[in-house]
């Protein structure tokens, strides 16, 4: 009989906690303020509306980070599923994700990167798919030389996102001459839900970490300290960034300028080189979160094709 493989355990605390941070940080956070504010109502109601969504990420956080210790196993929600309700649910929701919602994601974050290269270098958007593809093949090399020198990339990549959201933080908050007034109603019609609804598209991608938990040196202490304290500062950043936007612009012109609110916001703080920082802090964004998910998802097939081998082997 065959020895059964295993991946090598060489993710420690550090690149869990940055693909966390890096699977979930896009440009949520710098789309999504305009339409949580406008939804909600008001300055006031749209920062609980963060305040919430972060809670309920922060509670499927600490139900997975109870199945990752009872299940330390790589292949994230395929092999919770397949656990739990069967092989049958597990084999549809790891066929589902590896042909269908991996590659779907990963093509759309390659899309926009491209179309965001071809804006702020001032080319025609036919460049927008070369460059959108060389980034999805550049980076799927890169993971294919090791889990090292992908965790290095992840975690350069948080930490290159994070500079653009800690200048509009600390600058808005320090200079912004706006006032948040709680009781400005800003639209007509709101929906405090729909305003928590929004905002858990920005938190989204915080479960792909279980999809290596069977590459972290000790999964049972590392994971869920990955997981709470990582959603636990995206939190943090998501709430300075929108206090700093109403420390610059009325909630009234945030709404106006919609996907705009945080580049007229820099270029406000910072001149006209306040736009162009932003966009590179976007690209940043989405070229992390597009390294994490291609980081992540050939888990699914590689926990799929083990779990086959092990039944023909008896394993």
């Amino acid at each position: 009989m065959e020895k059964h493989q295993e991946l090598q355990k060489n993710i420690g605390l550090g690149v869990a906690i940055s693909l966390v941070i890096g699977t979930v940080i896009g440009s949520g956070i710098f789309m999504k303020p305009s339409q949580v504010i406008e939804l909600s109502g008001g300055p006031a109601m749209a920062l609980w509306a963060w305040v919430v969504g972060g809670i309920i990420t922060i509670a499927g956080g600490l139900t997975v980070s109870e199945l990752s210790t009872q299940i330390p196993k790589t292949g994230g929600l395929y092999v919770y599923i397949e656990e739990v309700y069967g092989k049958s649910a597990g084999y549809l929701s790891g066929w589902v994700q590896a042909i269908v919602y991996g590659p779907a994601i990963i093509g759309t974050l390659g899309l926009y990167f491209g179309t965001l290269c071809c804006a702020l270098f001032g080319l025609g958007q036919g460049w927008g798919i070369v460059f959108g593809i060389g980034a999805v093949v550049f980076l799927a090399l890169m993971n294919s030389l090791g889990t090292k020198l992908g965790g290095f990339i992840q975690s350069a990549a948080t930490i290159g996102k994070m500079v653009p959201i800690a200048l509009i933080a600390i600058f808005g908050i320090w200079k912004g001459t706006s006032q948040i007034t709680g009781l400005s109603v800003v639209s007509h019609e709101t929906s405090f839900g729909a305003a928590v609804l929004s905002t858990l598209f920005a938190y989204d991608g915080w479960m792909l970490v279980s999809m290596v938990a069977g590459e972290i040196k000790n999964p049972q202490k590392i994971l869920p300290k990955a997981i709470i304290g990582g959603l636990s500062l995206v939190i943090a950043c998501y709430l300075l960034v929108n206090i700093a936007l109403l420390h610059v612009l009325s909630p009234e012109a945030i709404v106006h300028l919609g996907n705009n609110a945080a580049g007229t916001a820099a270029s406000l703080l910072f001149g006209q080189s306040g736009g162009r920082l932003i966009a590179i802090g976007i690209l940043i964004s989405i070229f992390g979160c597009m390294n994490g998910k291609i980081f992540t998802f050939p888990r699914i097939p590689f926990a799929m094709a083990s779990a086959t081998n092990c039944l023909f082997q008896g394993c």
